[in-house]
């Protein structure tokens, strides 16, 4: 018989004897009913199903844990009165059933509804208790979820319990792989539950304020601008605990790699940056590791076309240091050398930041890449992720932080600023000005007997690297102009031709510089050329 022929029989009287909870005064059964309660459904399948056994449901997580307690409690709180009369019946086995949803036993949720809370004193009448129990046992036996299925521990915890395969070595087929995607949901999702009543850990910076640790951060600057410096200087700041440009940072081992210098050009900066921190080379030994790869090839990830990322043996050899020394930072310079793909192509720029991201995580180790700007991101300033950037907008969207260096052609001043920070504000900056091979803060007081050796050094060495390359650098105005090619140098790291022109003439004063003529007599030139001063001239010209 269905349940629309008992709505019209008389038995809907023996239906009622056998319902769960008290019985209603003055609720007649009618020989139409416009909507079956749940609690009624739930009877008339009691009743016809006796000799099948109720249903026995897992429960889908750990069941009376103090939140589902709490969450119970608050619930309960709001949750409507049952009324003799008006649907008291139906509401109370509602009640159960959003008990069992939040994770509760069947016996707690009883307590919980019988005197656990002012629900069943609010109720009229009040429910007895073995009437609770009825509702409770036809809620937990016929409910359509899981206890706790919709608890928070089962919104978030997606996986709880795993039974390994009885191999060790499955095949690799489609159900295996989706076993293992569902362990690695499982093993990432936050389990709320165990987080809720504890502090978060605070967080924790490389860089106070302006990068934050254990990310990956893109360091863009202009060819000559100076970032490889700035980089290093970082790395030595690192390894000696000592602040960066006056910011503080996390002390730790530090990795440097580049493709770009030789390692006699790394010897030259790094004894002037251990001499402007105040220390000696020997003690950065076994805290600062600096490898060169500008003879070898430093590619670490390369792909055909638009096709996928492949890791080279580089990268794995390169992966493999980093779990072993677990340096606080890894500068790799630059994007252009070690990475091979399409930097245009969004799904390469992503997968190569989500590679360096993962050691990151795993090492506990920030990482930072050095990168060139395209044309068009010289021409945007600010804090767009246009700004001083190139390539897709992957690069900039994928990492946590983003630093570019900006050099002031006419002061010779840099400006350090952050692009781009998830977890901090974005436009803090610094000027920086280059001084005895490093830079330092622009704010410091600076005489002009300081400013004047400074540039004096900055022409002397230009000349000594123009000298080594056969290239003449004449003392009179034209295209080989002695203040404007060094200005026009990168490597000098200073722009200011007038300060290179002054210097020129004190360093003749001094009779540090000679001009030497050359060439056939019918076409003599000029060249600039280095001179043994006497003694104690260069120091007086200063």
């Amino acid at each position: 018989m269905s349940v629309e022929q008992k709505q019209n029989s008389n038995s809907f009287a023996d239906i009622q004897e056998k319902l769960p909870g008290k019985t209603l005064k003055n609720s007649p059964i009618r020989s139409a009913i416009p909507t079956i309660p749940v609690w009624l459904s739930a009877a008339i399948a009691e009743a016809y199903t006796a000799n099948e056994p109720a249903k026995q449901l897992t429960a889908a997580v750990e069941l009376d844990t103090d939140e589902a307690c709490d969450a119970a409690l608050r619930y309960l709180a709001d949750a409507p009165a049952s009324v003799e009369g008006q649907g008291g019946n139906d509401n109370a086995y509602r009640i159960a059933c959003h008990l069992k949803d939040l994770g509760l036993s069947e016996p707690v949720a009883l307590d919980f509804m019988d005197n656990l809370s002012d629900w069943n004193e609010r109720c009229a009448p009040p429910w007895e208790r073995d009437d609770l129990a009825d509702i409770l046992g036809h809620a937990y036996s016929y409910g359509q979820n899981s206890p706790g299925a919709k608890s928070a521990a089962a919104d978030f915890d997606i996986i709880t319990d795993w039974d390994e395969p009885a191999n060790d070595n499955p095949a690799p087929t489609d159900d295996n792989r989706l076993s293992d995607a569902r362990r690695t949901l499982a093993r990432a999702t936050l389990n709320l539950a165990a987080l809720a009543g504890t502090a978060p850990p605070p967080r924790e910076w490389l860089v106070q304020d302006w990068v934050p640790a254990d990310v990956v951060t893109l360091f863009y600057g202009d060819g000559g601008t100076g970032k490889s410096l700035a980089a290093l200087q970082l790395a030595a700041a690192v390894a000696t605990g000592e602040p960066w440009f006056g910011i503080p940072v996390k002390a730790g081992r530090a990795l440097y790699v580049t493709a770009e210098d030789d390692a006699s050009e790394l010897h030259r900066r790094l004894t002037d940056i251990a001499s402007e921190q105040g220390v000696g080379l020997a003690e950065l030994a076994g805290k600062l590791a600096v490898v060169s790869l500008a003879a070898d090839d430093p590619t670490l990830a390369q792909a055909s076309g638009d096709g996928p990322l492949k890791f080279t043996k580089l990268w794995h050899a390169l992966a493999a240091t980093i779990a072993e020394l677990k340096p606080r930072l890894v500068v790799l310079d630059t994007l252009a050398d070690v990475f091979a793909g399409n930097e245009n192509i969004r799904a390469q720029a992503r997968a190569f930041i989500g590679k360096l991201r993962k050691i990151g995580i795993d090492c506990k180790t920030n990482i930072v890449v050095l990168a060139h700007p395209s044309r068009d991101g010289l021409k945007v300033q600010g804090n767009s992720a246009a700004a001083g950037s190139s390539g897709s907008t992957a690069w900039h969207n994928s990492v946590r932080s983003r630093l570019v260096l900006e050099r002031d052609d006419k002061t010779g001043l840099r400006t350090l600023h952050v692009a781009k920070s998830n977890y901090g504000g974005v436009g803090a900056s610094v000027q920086l000005r280059w001084h005895a091979g490093a830079f330092v803060l622009a704010g410091g007081t600076v005489s002009q007997a300081e400013a004047n050796a400074e540039a004096d050094r900055v022409f002397l060495d230009m000349l000594d690297r123009y000298t080594a390359e056969g290239r003449h650098v004449s003392p009179n105005p034209g295209k080989t102009y002695a203040p404007s090619v060094f200005a026009d140098d990168g490597r000098s790291g200073m722009s200011d031709s007038r300060a290179l022109a002054d210097a020129m003439n004190r360093l003749f004063g001094a009779g540090a510089i000679r001009v030497v003529e050359d060439g056939p007599p019918s076409k003599r030139r000029e060249h600039i050329a280095r001179s043994e001063p006497a003694a104690g001239q260069l120091a007086e010209a200063a």
